[in-house]
């Protein structure tokens, strides 16, 4: 599978590159545990996969092989290293060619956290977060994550006890999407992905 590298290493390379895309011609492994799948519907022909360095989007050329829980080697070679709106990503990884699967059922402990460093540490992009003492904002309740009948995305709010904010993303695909949002103060775990500044 050829010379490992952490996550952080990948990451750093394409900081390394002037964010620059890179496109992997030589065989370079990384190994993790995929941390959310598409499984739910949430997101399509993605996972996201962390080590104990960073975390990272993999953008499959097909929807499925790979599940929550599942350690892997990932080869990089014919992938890339690019940047979709900000939010790093190794696309055009595939799964029968690209991936070994180690082991199943790895349980990866979210990272508590709290919105201020989500919305400043750039480190945190793609890995799996709790946040504590949450709720969602007062004009959301009542309502869906998303819209499951015309199968569109909706964000929503939610915010901690001094008054931060950070947004909830949610499929039209996904199979919670008609849930209504629950009222009050409690946690939430969640992948952090970024779209821009959001």
């Amino acid at each position: 599978m050829g010379e490992p590298k952490t996550i952080a290493e990948v990451r750093q390379m394409f900081s390394d590159n002037n964010e620059q895309a890179i496109k992997f011609t030589e065989d370079i492994s990384i190994h993790g545990v995929i941390t959310m799948d598409g499984s739910s519907g949430n997101i399509y022909r993605n996972a996201y996969i962390q080590d104990e360095t960073a975390a990272i989007n993999l953008r499959l050329r097909s929807p499925g092989g790979l599940y929550h829980g599942d350690s892997i080697r990932v080869n990089l070679k014919g992938t890339r290293l690019d940047a979709f709106n900000q939010m790093l990503q190794i696309d055009s990884v595939h799964t029968g060619n690209n991936v070994e699967k180690l082991k199943t059922r790895v349980i990866v402990e979210p990272v508590d956290t709290d919105i201020i460093t989500l919305l400043t540490d750039g480190s945190m992009q793609g890995k799996l977060i709790r946040l504590n003492n949450v709720e969602f904002h007062p004009s959301d309740l009542g309502t869906p994550y998303a819209d499951s009948e015309n199968l569109l995305a909706q964000n929503k709010t939610l915010r901690d006890c001094s008054g931060s904010e950070i947004i909830v993303r949610t499929s039209g695909y996904a199979n919670f999407a008609d849930s209504i949002l629950p009222g009050g103060n409690g946690s939430i775990v969640a992948v952090l992905a970024q779209f821009n500044n959001d």
